[in-house]
């Protein structure tokens, strides 16, 4: 079922990821040195190992839900720690992919594991806001949601456009108030952070029927309805960035990423709401010409 074992260890030992190779229930049979040393125990110690027993999930759950959906079939992404004697575990972002025999049920399960952004899961310092791994970790549990309930995500990011004339000091002051704002925008099943480039990013469980452009549109006429102003009193400019889940994918980086090349052609616009779909449209026709 695995081929040729010298070939497989050869290919893992070149992948920078850790990665390992369980069976459909998250027995590990194979694992290369750096998903060891990950979870900081040697490449042998973890096969034979069961999945949920060295990985546990967002602030010690258990990872079984993400299993049991992997074993369905389904691409499972999310914030895992070693379960091991480290008492400051950092976070790691797993990814569980299925890999279907002949027959097209699933029999084994490719598990790829990196350091989680810039490896804490916390609030960011300016704002108190989460930052872009807590953000990245509720993304994954609102697709958990999604998936279960035939619902959709919206993924958002936001820029603010000041004049380009303010203080640091000003500059502060106005990612506070736009944070300060976003937080009586947001509904109590939405969750707002910083992002690692500066950028918000919002994540919002929407209809699948919806689209999540009205979502958006949402989030940027109240935030533009604060009226948050740079030096000198001229208006401040915001633009939005949407991609949605499941349409443009189901890895929750990917989705942030494709939420900030959308807001990047916002950006680029002067401001209002692009889409992903926009952008890949647009991309695609520049090709065809």
């Amino acid at each position: 079922m695995l081929g040729d074992d010298r070939i497989l260890e050869a290919l893992l030992d070149t992948l920078g990821d850790g990665v390992a190779i369980a069976d459909r229930d998250g027995v590990v049979l194979r694992a290369n040195a750096p998903f060891g040393v990950l979870i900081g125990l040697a490449s042998g110690a973890v096969v034979g190992a069961h999945l949920s027993s060295i990985l546990a999930g967002a602030d010690g759950a258990r990872l079984d839900p993400g299993l049991a959906e992997a074993a369905k079939g389904q691409t499972w992404t999310g914030t895992v720690a070693s379960t091991g004697a480290d008492p400051q575990p950092r976070p790691l972002r797993l990814r569980l992919q299925p890999v279907a025999g002949t027959d097209g049920r699933v029999e084994l399960l490719v598990a790829t594991m990196r350091p989680s952004g810039d490896g804490k899961l916390g609030r960011d310092p300016l704002t108190g806001m989460p930052n872009q791994p807590l953000l990245l970790d509720r993304l994954s549990q609102c697709i958990h949601n999604a998936r279960r309930s035939d619902g959709a995500v919206a993924v958002i990011a936001l820029a603010l456009r000041a004049a380009g004339r303010e203080s640091a000091t000003h500059v502060d002051q106005l990612i506070r108030a736009t944070a300060d704002r976003l937080r009586g925008i947001i509904r109590a099943s939405d969750s707002a952070g910083r992002l690692a480039d500066g950028r918000f990013g919002l994540v919002l469980p929407v209809a699948r029927d919806e689209g999540g452009q009205l979502a958006a549109r949402r989030v940027l006429d109240a935030i533009n309805a604060s009226n948050i102003s740079a030096d000198g009193g001229e208006a401040l400019r915001f633009c939005v960035g949407l991609s949605l889940f499941p349409q443009d994918g189901e890895d929750p980086e990917r989705l942030l990423d494709r939420a900030g090349a959308a807001c990047d052609r916002a950006y680029a616009s002067g401001g209002g709401v692009a889409t992903y779909s926009t952008v890949t449209a647009e991309a695609a026709s520049q090709a065809e010409t």
